[in-house]
């Protein structure tokens, strides 16, 4: 029984659980909705409706395969993949885990190709296609929610290995990546900068959303001319009368401000429900790094208040 083994140091990529102290605060913010990834909310009875979508997709990878044999020769593949990077991937998680130890791959495997089968059918809009998940106008927000909670997230690395494995469609040339789907599903707009997306060193989907949401390094010299300047920002109206236009701008991230020739330029933010709870599960993360980290422990404070 993986029981018998104590996985789950504070190292970079190590999927903690939400601590009772935060967890209690406001349960709704970390627990899921509708969906388990992952071994933490696994088996729980209100979560049981999405295991059959589950199998669903994987079948839905499996019917590209020409025959029965190939079909088993390709889920036996994604199985192995996957146990050979077994150990790894449980030293990412906290805890004994009370499965055994093909009921676990299993299991990792099966909850991989849904977020794979899912974010393909968002990318190249095969919600065309007969989908009780597109058809119910409340799951999907529910959907991306709970695969932005800390506890629900599988170690990217597993999800790029079985994403080397699994059909794609051909309605694109080449295909995009494993980051420019997760990018356009988490943001639902297309990268405006996808080298620099693709060199992104992401542990999980809610690391890969920290990631875009942060702003790009600043070049030290800037920084070092900028010094002197005001810790806060004008309100608006005071921009204005001082003749400085705000404009929108497009941007992988909504922190990447810039001031070009009198107009300051800022992303959009738009908030969506289940923005909240993506917050604080990213900040409870950092947190789990850095427990000392007064920042993010003000966010969390900040991200209470907002949830209450």
């Amino acid at each position: 029984m993986l029981a018998d083994l104590h996985y789950g140091k504070a190292i970079p990529g190590h999927i903690p659980r939400v601590p009772p102290n935060i967890r209690n605060i406001n349960r709704a913010v970390y627990d899921p909705k509708v969906l388990s990834i992952g071994p933490y909310h696994h088996g729980k009875p209100g979560l049981q409706a999405m295991e059959d979508h589950k199998k669903r997709y994987l079948r839905e990878f499996l019917t590209c395969m020409p025959g029965e044999l190939e079909k088993l020769e390709k889920l036996d593949s994604l199985i192995y993949s996957v146990r050979t990077l077994e150990e790894e991937l449980l030293s990412l998680y906290s805890q004994p885990l009370n499965f055994e130890r093909d009921d676990f791959i299993k299991m990792i495997v099966l909850d991989g190709c849904f977020i794979l089968r899912l974010l393909i059918k968002i990318r190249v809009r095969l919600e065309s296609e007969a989908d009780a998940i597109f058809e119910v106008g409340y799951l999907l927000p529910l959907l991306r929610r709970d695969l932005l909670l800390l506890e629900n997230q599988l170690p990217f690395f597993i999800l790029e290995k079985l994403y080397e494995l699994i059909p794609k469609p051909n309605s694109i040339q080449p295909f995009p990546t494993l980051k420019e789907i997760a990018f356009a599903y988490l943001t639902m707009k297309l990268s405006t900068d996808p080298v620099a997306l693709n060199n992104l060193e992401a542990y999980h989907l809610l690391h890969l959303y920290d990631l875009i949401l942060l702003p790009k390094p600043r070049d030290p010299l800037i920084l070092e001319l900028n010094q002197n300047a005001p810790s806060t920002m004008p309100r608006a109206s005071k921009l204005k009368e001082a003749g400085i236009k705000i404009t929108a701008k497009k941007a992988d991230n909504f922190l990447e401000a810039s001031f070009v020739e009198g107009k300051l330029q800022i992303p959009c933010l738009e908030i969506k429900d289940g923005s909240f709870a993506s917050s604080g599960n990213m900040t409870v993360r950092r947190l789990s790094l850095d427990p000392y980290n007064n920042l993010w422990g003000s966010c969390m404070v900040l991200d209470g208040a907002f949830m209450d």
